[in-house]
């Protein structure tokens, strides 16, 4: 990756007057599916899919930046590696399943590894250099090998990422000045077939700083090589040899809103540093859960792929709060966690660590545990009754001495799902019974000073038995017993084996009726499918039904039938009809439903609007404006300054030390502001309706980004006006007064 300090400033794209708009699907597999028809051939016969088609396709990926560098400390930029031996490479638990399991969690489709980077250090046993892992501290472990095939075992697509610019090869220092030399092209090109034979199919390769590189030779040989590959060199200028073209973000190069060209890929940095790289075992990512969403809806509006940057550390492993926002990411996505913002109370709550921040689905806030044991508790109400089976609590140390899951039964008394010990970290999954209710409750028992409880998430769904199903007809309801023995496994011509919460609804008589009353934006219908299942009807809110058929030549149990996506939010009725008719190769006409589980899916990314929807439906207004227009409803008065800044939300930032006023006129119930924190940073003071100021302190050691410091919920519905004046005061120990906005939040 190119640093900032060395972008070239050479114009470099040929743009359009306008970007296709697509279709944004917002289930995790239609959202990261959705992408405009190809807005460039790259070269393909009409028909054909190019290779920078199919990869754009992909939708969302993950850049790992991992090698030498990690245990050096400091980026390949900054070192000679000839000061650095290859044994300097040393991990203490290589753990490439980690990094595959939190990617797939995400919903990504495909890897990019850094197999080589500026200090020529190979992460594979390269047969044309001494410089690489088979000569490190873990001679035995072939890098790129363990990766790929960690990652082809969870059916994600691998790509490689590979530095033209060598610092160690002679003749490859080409930002010397001098052009490469013919030896260290042919060493380039061997290496090169080495990871795209001897570790493919690969589907792209990310070419890094190509100066003085014959791009279109370059092309040929990859594509002689592996047809299939795509072509990446990472330019600053037009190409017509490149398959994708390629852009780094945030505040380096973001893709514009008129884009029209090749197919593209916008890699999104949200590693803690320096650069695109992690240097500890507990680094905090530059970014968080909404922001990266956010960044998502944005590129697939685009029609391009998004590869974002989470790197692994120098234990060889994710550390867990890019663990966090990795599963937080595929939370959001999927929609799927019945906890997500939903009202969230406490014993008690330290400052700037509320309870509402262990259901926010941010990997670096945290709900901070009391250490008294007594009002160690967290409960979270749902909007309506619903079946959990399965709950994930990440707390951010294990220094815990357990934990009990809760639930109000419909008597009103607590009664305990699941009780355990020392938690796993970063996430401890629990998997029981399934219990219907209303409420949950975590409660901690023995933790220390400082832990944290950064996510309490649940699942599950609206169960086939649930009072607010209501049938008509002839339906039978099939469930395990109480008094039934526990077996391994129950054959598959029982109903209800393995359905949701071991119970069904089943029915074959034409004109039967189920209907589900549940809340959200989307919903999925799971169902039983197999050789003896009919056709069923499926309406929303009275319009037109659809046929659903689900004959299948094999039984299963849970199934999703059924999606749809795109409701307005609040109150929906789902009916469910049976037909009595059946597929041609079916044996029967049975209808059996399992459950509904409904979903709060992603707004799609809106162009010229004043603000971005966040996943949890608030509405964000930037500093300076949406992506497309820079158009900001914020009025500012007195001596701003503003610029792009690397960490803050859309990499943008206003910023003043002296009396200066930002003021945002807006609707709704609630609003929150979101500043940068720093030593230098003082004091703000923050009003709303022109009521009393209330003087937040921005100062924080060390630097913190897209810090809410302020917020205030429960105003009348309608319209408002939040201020933030810069006092020019600070307290001890900072060092200066500036304050930095970065963004408004309003609650709707």
């Amino acid at each position: 990756m190119r640093s900032s300090t060395h972008h070239r400033s050479i114009a470099r794209r040929l743009l359009g007057t306008g970007a296709s708009v697509v279709a944004m699907a917002v289930l995790a597999g239609s959202f990261l599916s959705a992408s405009a028809s190809a807005q460039g051939t790259g070269g393909a016969d009409p028909g054909q899919v190019s290779p920078g088609e199919a990869y754009q396709a992909l939708g969302f990926g993950v850049f790992m930046h991992y090698g030498l560098a990690t245990f050096v400390g400091q980026t390949p930029w900054s070192y000679d590696p000839r000061d650095y031996p290859a044994t300097t490479y040393a991990p203490e638990d290589f753990d490439p399943d980690q990094w595959m399991d939190a990617i797939v969690a995400a919903g990504a489709k495909y890897i990019i590894l850094t197999t080589k980077h500026h200090d020529g250090f190979a992460m594979w046993d390269s047969a044309y250099t001494e410089y690489d892992v088979a000569n490190s501290s873990d001679p035995e472990t072939d890098v790129v090998g363990e990766v790929v095939s960690a990652a082809r075992e969870r059916g994600l697509e691998v790509a490689f990422y590979y530095s033209w610019w060598d610092k160690m090869e002679p003749g490859g220092n080409v930002l010397s000045g001098a052009p490469p030399s013919p030896e260290y092209v042919e060493f380039a090109k061997n290496q090169m077939r080495e990871l795209l034979t001897e570790y493919g199919p690969v589907v792209g390769l990310w070419l890094d700083i190509p100066t003085g590189a014959d791009l279109n030779d370059l092309a040929d040989f990859i594509h002689g090589v592996s047809p299939e590959t795509a072509f990446i060199p990472n330019l600053r200028e037009v190409s017509d040899a490149e398959d994708v073209t390629s852009f780094e973000g945030p505040g380096i190069e973001m893709m514009p809103c008129d884009y029209t060209g090749l197919p593209a890929e916008q890699a999104y940095n949200v590693a803690g540093g320096p650069g695109w790289w992690e240097m500890t075992a507990d680094a905090q990512p530059s970014g968080d859960v909404d922001e990266a969403v956010s960044t998502l809806a944005y590129v697939r509006y685009l029609g391009a792929t998004l590869s974002l940057n989470v790197s692994p550390g120098p234990t060889g492993q994710f550390s867990p709060a890019n663990v966090r926002l990795l599963e937080g990411i595929g939370d959001r996505l999927r929609g799927g966690d019945l906890l997500a913002g939903a009202t969230t109370t406490a014993g008690s709550a330290a400052d700037g660590h509320p309870a509402g921040d262990a259901t926010d689905l941010e990997a670096k806030t945290y709900w901070a545990v009391p250490a008294d044991g007594e009002s160690a508790w967290l409960r979270v109400d749902l909007p309506e009754v619903m079946t959990i089976d399965q709950t994930a609590v990440q707390f951010t140390s294990d220094d815990v001495a357990g934990y009990r899951i809760e639930y109000r039964a419909a008597d009103g008394s607590w009664r305990t799902a699941r009780e355990a010990g020392t938690p796993s970290i970063p996430t401890q999954h629990d998997q029981f019974t399934g219990v219907t209710t209303d409420s949950l409750r975590l409660v901690v028992d023995g933790a220390s000073d400082g832990v944290g409880v950064a996510e309490f998430k649940a699942y599950g769904g609206i169960d086939d038995t649930a009072d607010t199903v209501e049938y008509d007809g002839s339906w039978q309801a099939m469930d395990r017993p109480a008094t039934a023995p526990e077996v391994p496994r129950l054959p598959p011509s029982v109903p209800f084996a393995g359905a949701f919460n071991q119970s069904v609804h089943r029915s074959r008589e034409a004109g039967d009726t189920a209907t589900f009353t549940f809340t959200g934006n989307a919903v999925e219908l799971r169902a039983s499918v197999g050789p003896d299942q009919g056709i069923a009807t499926v309406g929303i809110d009275g319009a037109e039904p659809q046929a659903v058929d689900l004959y299948r030549a094999e039984a299963g149990r849970n199934q999703t039938v059924f999606e749809q996506d795109a409701l307005e939010p609040g109150p929906h009725t789902l009916t469910v009809e049976v037909t009595g008719e059946r597929n041609a190769a079916s044996t029967g006409s049975w209808v059996t439903l399992d459950g509904l589980i409904p979903l709060a899916a992603l707004a799609p990314f809106t162009p010229g609007a004043p603000f971005e929807v966040l996943p949890d439906g608030r509405r964000i207004y930037d500093d300076t404006g949406d992506r497309c227009t820079a158009n900001s409803p914020i009025e500012y008065s007195g001596p701003w300054q503003h610029g792009a800044w690397n960490g803050a939300w859309n990499a943008t930032r206003h910023f003043a030390y002296q009396p200066a006023t930002a003021e945002l006129a807006f609707e709704g119930t609630g609003v929150a502001v979101m500043v940068q924190t720093r030593p230098g940073h003082g004091i703000a003071a923050i009003s709303v309706d022109g009521g009393e100021e209330e003087l937040v302190d921005t100062y924080s050691d060390p630097a913190q980004e897209q810090v809410v410091v302020w917020e205030r919920d429960g105003l009348e519905p309608g319209p408002h006006t939040v201020t933030l004046r810069v006092t020019g005061t600070n307290d001890p120990p900072a060092t200066n007064t500036w304050v930095g906005l970065d963004a408004i939040i309003v609650t709707p």
